[in-house]
Order: C-alpha cells, then structure tokens, then sequence
C-alpha cells in the first residue's frame, strides 16, 4: 500500500523505521530515525512507506486498538505493537505484537479516530461510575457494552449530533446526583430529561432534533417545562425574567408549534410561577417577574446558609496585635523587599484589621488598588499570629508538605457523592476559636479562570497557604474537595493519604466573575470544614455570565464587614487611572483623553463600506503604537458576525499578523477533522483560550484558561497553559476546535480576571447592548494603556444606557425565611 509522504508519517529508510518531520515539497525530506530522534535528509525514493502509523487507531479482530510502538522483524517486515485504548483491562491483555501485513487488520478513517479514542476513553469513566452506582443502589444501572461502541458513537454523534464534551456533562452530573434517567443510553429515548433545573447538559433545540431524528412522542407539558427551563438558565442565565417578555415567548414558542397557548396555561402556571419584585419597577411600572419554585428557594438557601456561616461571626484579637504584626510586614517590605518607604494605605491597613478579627470579609476595589497587597499582608499577619499562639520561633522553618498539585493527580473522587448527599457524620467539628490562628497548611487561594488564580497565587508567599488547596473554582470544588472527603470517609491510611487535608481559610479573587451555583457550592465547602472566607473583587465589573451577581448582593446587604477601596496605587497616575475611578460615579467623556494613557479613535475609520473590519487600519494601529501578542489584548462587545468588530474577524486579522504562515505553511496549520465546522484553521505558535470547562480529568480545565499551542505532529496538538507549574501536555485535533478559540481579540467577559500592558477596545457603532459595566470593566483591563476604537457619540450615550434588559435579578440577600433585611 503506498501512502502520502507528509509530516508526522511513519516510513522506513536504511532498514530502520523513521518519521517525517519536514516538509516534503522537494524531492529531498527531513526525518527523524527512531527511536534514538537522530535527524537527515534523504532523497523520497529511499523511503518505504508503512501502512500505519505510530499512535494510529486500528481495529484487529473486531476490537479497536492503538499502535503503541512500530519496529522491524527480521525479514524487515513492520511488526506493531498493539496496546488497548481502555484502561480497564487485566495486564496479561494489554498489549499484542502483529505483523503489519495481517488481514485482520482493518484501518480506521483518520478523521473519526480521535473521536473513537476520546469516546473508548469515555467508557471506561462512564462505567466505572455506573459499576459504583450499582454496588451502592443496587443493580438499576446499566454498563455499556464495549463490543456495541460502533453502535453506541452512531447514536449519539451522528444522529444525536452530540459533542464529547456534552457526554462528559452526562457522566460528571450521573456522578453527581445518581439520577438513573441520565445514563447516557436514555438520551435517545427522553433526551428532555437531561434538562432540568440543576443542569442543561443538552440544548432545548437539540432534544427536539432527537425527538424528531428517533420519532419520539413527548408530551407537549413536557416540552413547554424544558423549554422553560432552557430560556431561564441557558438562553438567558437568569432566575428571574419580566413576566410580559415570557408570556411574549411562550406564546411565540406554542405557536411555532401549532399549539393553543391558552390551553396550556394551567400547567405552565404551576411550574413558572409569579414573583413581585418591587425594587425592580420599570418605566412602566411594571415589577412582576416569571421564575420557579426552586430557584426562588435557592436564592433563600444561599441567604440562610451564608448568615449561619457568618453573621455576627469574629474573633477577639487585639487590634494592636494585629497593628504590630502590619508594621512587622511594613518593615519586612522595605528591608528585605527593598522597596523604599513603603506602608499600607489607612484603608488597607484597616481591610487587615477586618480580615483578619472576622470568619468572613469582603474587599473590593478597582484594579490597582491594592486588594493582592492587603491579601499578601493579611496572611502574612496570620502566619505571624499563629507562629505566635503555637509558640513557633520566628527563624524557625515552618515545613510545608512537599507535595505539590501534580502529585495530587489520583481521581479518588470518581465515584464520590456530592455537597449534598454526603454523610454529614463525617463533617468534622472545629472549635470556631481555632479558626482565630490560621495554619497556612489550612489555607486555599482559588479563583475562576486559570489565569486569575496564577496572578493570585504568584502574588503571595508560599509559605502563608498550601499549593494542595489551590486552583480554579471548578478544580477546588469539583476534585480537590470532593477528595478530601472521600479520604475522610474511606481512606484509612490516615497521614500517609495525600488528600488528608483540613481547610480552615478559603480566598477567592474575581468573586462578580462566581455565579449563584459555583457561590453556592463556595458555602457548603465553608460549612463542611467550617472555614473562614475572603472574597476579593471589583464591583462595578460586569457580574457573572451565570445567574447572580453575587458579590454585589452581598455588598448591598450590609451585613458583613466589607472594604471599599477608593485609590489606584500606581506610579504612573493619569487618565486611565482618574477615568477608571471616575467611572463609579460619573460618566466620562472625550474631554477626559487627557493624555496617552487614553486614546479615542474615530470607529468609521476602522470600517469599510461594505460593513466589514478595515484590516489595514487595524495594522497601521499595531504598527503606530508598537502593539503586539504579548503586550496587548483586543477586546470587542460581542462574538457573533452580525456586529462588525466581533471577535472572530479581528482574530483572524491578529493571527495573521501576530502569528503569520511560514514557507512551509503546511506544518504551521492544524487541519480539523471537519474543515466546515470552523472558518479558521489553528496554526503552531497561536495563543488559544478555552471555552468549556472540562470535568473529565484530574486538571479540571476552567473556561476562559489560556495557552499556547506549541507543536503539531500530525496527530496531536501539544499545547501549554499559563497556570504556574503547569507543563506542555497533548491534546486531540477535535478537543482543539471543540473547546478553544483564538485569544488575540477576546470578549469582555473572557477579559475579565486579567489585566494586559495595553487594551484595545471596539465598540460598534448605532448599537444599545453595551452598557456602562461592560465599558469599565474593558478599560480597567488595562495597566498603562487603553485605546477605544467608537464614536464619541455612542461612548458616552452608552454608558448611561438603561436600555439594556437586565435580567441579572437577584434577591440573594434580600429574601429569606429565617432572616429580616432592610
């Protein structure tokens, strides 16, 4: 069989088996003799092809395989080492070795093998969780049979039209609420009810294509429930919608489908009930708002379960303690540090005070105020108190284990309950006085995106917290925790587990990015250990894309203890400083530009008259102000191509620019595995930011986590993230246009957690859904420099938009069985 000399192929030359690592556009090609990586170039026609590859999906007798290794008997022949996808399989039947030229080998469309590992993969997770679910329910679950998996991938990727990462979904949510009506198998048969309040694991849209593709018949209450549920939590990420907007949809929904809405108004009454919300009256006077049950009582949970966590809750630590331990860190910083003259603010010093008497503090602040500066100190006050309590001498070393966060790689919590249904008897009780000195063993520093935990984490000592307990949201929460649990629970190897931990302070930064179900499960993570709690944050940013705005409720509330910090601490104060400080109060203007820390650019200058990006422009503006990947981030109002400075085309534009074809454009570009799904292509070198979380493995990958890819070989795409310690690792082709995008021009929501050199900002033009949160939380993404590319007119008419339907109600912390609020 003669094969395609392209890069990543295996071939064999001088008797040995190689791989092309070079373009083959001459008739001479660069590879890589194997296995020692020794590199030549040799003419084509001193290479014999192989019919495979290494890493290459093959079937061999019926059962799906990967060519783990490819030597040369002694005829010369290529002999394949064949090694099992699943894991779960015994040792004696781990790997075979064949002859490449075996008639039971049957090769495997390139295209579809990556989907084939990922999903084999998929099965092992899927039914490990089953088989635990059995053992503990009883035998009500289905294992999926590995010899039907062609079966099962037809189902649901070609006629479900379901993506791995939505299986993922599946599994993870199983695990979670041990709902036998999501095993995967039942979502051909009622895919509506992987749509619930709790989760939307599919789209709306696309149960009803299921329903059409397997001739299902489901009620129309059904339907119109999901459906309701879907335009609540997906389409519009809201507990609450103005009653006049759902009647308006529910009737436009029954209509689409030939239904009699009034016929169905009793049901659609019991499940989307009325809510007055008075603080909420419009123009019109108009208050009333559509919501749930659950989500009403959710809300009331949160506000009850925060004020038993907190409320009245402080320790007796003598503030001239505590002063005495500031002026220590003072000292210390201008010693040591070498930082002359420097000293807290009165308002940080006395945000440690706070922090430091009460279980649970707030501090917020624009960026540049100081917030990781006061979190640095408080630790570094509390370690100095607990030194002191646990008679510690001050040259003494505290050891912290030497474990770090790679070594926590054990998935103990595969199988392991959630927040709610643990077993409360193994909540450990803590005497809330031990909670007044903070073991820095106990202590975890989390943030939502990868990159806001780095800046987080690289900002404090390691000695004042515990790697251990560190990490994203999604990883804390959803890995870390639930570990830790398990190890109390079933572990008895007491101090020899790695996961025997004790959580006694938990500090969040970014908190408006947490929406009200990440927040919620914050609290019972708080309740379980009983631990302290700091959230740091900005207020006037944008709140979460989720449902909440958490922090600002909080805030709003008046019942804990929050810092409000009113000065940017940076050397170079000038308009962008005063502006970001303007825009709390006041709306700025053109006149405010006073120098370049500011620049307005006209945005009819930036498009052409066919309604499309003036690509020129936009590098003649790189080139002007010295601009490039590294030091600036393009930020735009919006994704989808019906705006005309949306994310997509100004990538397209950055990439060619900041990330250009070589001569040998074939190995720059990674093809997808379905060249219609994007209209892009990947290039080695591209910075990419992921637009999924992903549950499946240990590393928990947060949305908005940035990397950069860094080689291609054909087959895998080796990528490496920003986060501290983390190292290149492989990723497929599908997981790459599946679950990331480019990141030279990002929205403001992805923006949010960072802060870059210099910003760039689009603002199209005749539109009212930008508003004044969004426009602020743009700029202050920027250190030295920010430059706006809109009209003068809409700049400012935006900022005072009150046009914009916001849908971010919330009574959290207004409402609540046990508690009264003004």
């Amino acid at each position: 069989m003669s094969r395609q000399l392209r890069y990543g192929t295996n071939v064999i030359y001088d008797g040995k088996v190689a791989k092309i690592i070079g373009s083959s556009k001459t008739d001479s090609i660069l590879i890589s003799i194997l296995p020692d990586n020794t590199k030549v170039n040799v003419k084509k026609t001193q290479l014999k092809t192989i019919p495979h590859d290494k890493g290459e999906l093959i079937k061999y007798k019926e059962v799906y395989y990967i060519i783990s290794d490819i030597t040369l008997d002694s005829s010369k022949t290529p002999l394949y080492k064949l090694s099992f996808v699943n894991k779960n399989r015994k040792k004696t039947d781990d790997e075979k070795f064949v002859k490449s030229s075996d008639f039971n080998i049957v090769s495997v469309e390139k295209t579809k093998q990556e989907r084939i590992i990922d999903f084999l993969r998929f099965l092992d997770r899927y039914n490990s969780t089953i088989s635990f679910l059995n053992k503990k329910r009883g035998d009500i679950y289905k294992i999926l049979d590995k010899k039907e998996v062609d079966e099962y991938m037809e189902d649901l990727f070609v006629r479900c039209k379901l993506k791995m990462k939505q299986l993922n979904k599946v599994e993870n949510t199983l695990k979670k609420t041990h709902e036998p009506k999501l095993q995967i198998t039942n979502i051909y048969k009622n895919p509506f009810d992987f749509i619930t309040q709790d989760y939307q694991i599919i789209k709306y849209d696309e149960a009803e294509n299921i329903c059409s593709e397997y001739s299902l018949v489901i009620d129309f209450k059904i339907k119109i429930e999901k459906w309701s549920y879907d335009l609540f939590l997906r389409e519009n990420n809201a507990f609450y919608i103005p009653k006049w907007l759902y009647e308006k949809e529910v009737k436009k929904f029954c209509q689409q489908r030939n239904k009699n809405y009034a016929n169905f108004m009793i049901h659609i009454n019991k499940i989307i009930i009325d809510k007055d919300i008075e603080k909420e009256k419009n123009q019109y006077g108009q208050y009333t708002f559509k919501t749930t049950e659950y989500l009403l009582n959710l809300e009331k949970k949160m506000t009850d379960l925060i004020m038993e966590l907190f409320h009245d809750k402080n320790y007796t630590i003598p503030n001239e303690k505590i002063n005495e331990k500031i002026n220590l860190y003072e000292e210390r910083m201008r010693t040591i540090e070498g930082i002359s003259g420097f000293s807290l603010e009165k308002e940080q010093r006395q945000s440690v005070i706070t922090s430091v008497k009460n279980k649970f503090s707030i501090i917020t602040g624009p960026p540049g105020s100081g917030k990781t500066e006061i979190v640095k100190c408080i630790n570094f006050v509390l370690f100095e108190l607990y030194k002191e309590a646990n008679q510690l001498e001050d040259d003494e070393e505290f050891e912290m284990e030497s474990t770090t966060s790679e070594d926590l790689s054990e998935d103990l919590s595969e199988n392991f309950d959630c927040y709610d249904s643990v077993d409360e008897s193994v909540i450990q009780i803590h005497n809330e006085e031990t909670n007044k000195f903070v073991n820095p063993k106990k202590l975890g520093l989390i943030a939502p995106t990868g990159l806001a935990y780095v800046n987080m984490q690289r900002s404090q000592k390691a000695e004042h917290y515990n790697i251990n307990l560190c990490g994203t949201c999604h990883r804390t929460l959803y890995h870390t925790i639930p570990n830790i649990k398990k190890c109390r629970k079933e572990c008895k190897c007491e101090e020899k587990c790695k996961y025997n931990y004790d959580i006694q302070m938990i500090e969040i930064d970014e908190t408006s990015m947490i929406d009200a179900f990440v927040f919620y499960d914050i609290l019972k993570a708080c309740k379980y250990f009983n631990s302290r709690l700091i959230m740091l944050g900005d207020v006037e940013q944008l709140p979460s894309i989720g449902p909440g705005k958490i922090l600002h409720q909080i805030i709003k509330s008046e019942v804990f203890s929050v810092t409000k910090l009113t000065k940017i601490k940076r050397q170079n104060a000038g308009a962008l400083v005063n502006n970001i400080l303007k825009m709390s109060k006041e709306v700025i203007t053109p006149k405010d530009f006073t120098d370049e820390s500011m620049v307005l650019l006209d945005a009819k200058d930036f498009i052409l008259p066919n309604r499309t990006v003036n690509e020129d422009r936009v590098l003649d503006l790189i080139s002007e102000y010295g601009l490039n990947k590294r030091n600036t981030k393009f930020i735009s109002c919006f994704k989808k191509n019906t705006f005309v400075f949306n994310t997509k085309k100004i990538n397209n534009i950055l990439q060619d620019k900041f990330n250009p074809l070589s001569e040998d454009w074939e190995l720059d570009i990674i093809p997808s595995n379905n060249k219609y799904e994007n209209s892009f292509a990947f290039r080695r070198d591209d910075r990419i930011v992921r637009t999924e979380n992903d549950n499946s493995s240990e590393k928990m990958r947060a949305n908005g986590e940035e990397a950069e890819i860094l080689d291609f070989d054909g087959r895998h795409v080796t990528i490496q993230y920003s986060g501290a310690g983390d190292k290149p690792e492989q990723i497929g082709i599908n997981e790459l246009y599946e679950n990331f995008v480019l990141n030279y021009s990002v929205t403001i929501h992805k923006a949010q957690g960072s802060q870059y050199q210099n910003v760039v900002f689009f603002i199209d033009p005749n539109q009212t859904i930008t508003e004044k949160k969004s426009i602020y939380t743009a700029i202050s993404r920027a250190r030295e420099r920010c430059i706006i590319i809109a009209n003068k007119d809409d700049f400012v008419k935006l900022q005072i938009n009150n046009k914009k339907m916001d849908f971010k109600v919330s009574l959290f912390m207004e409402e609540s069985d046990y508690h009264e609020f003004q």
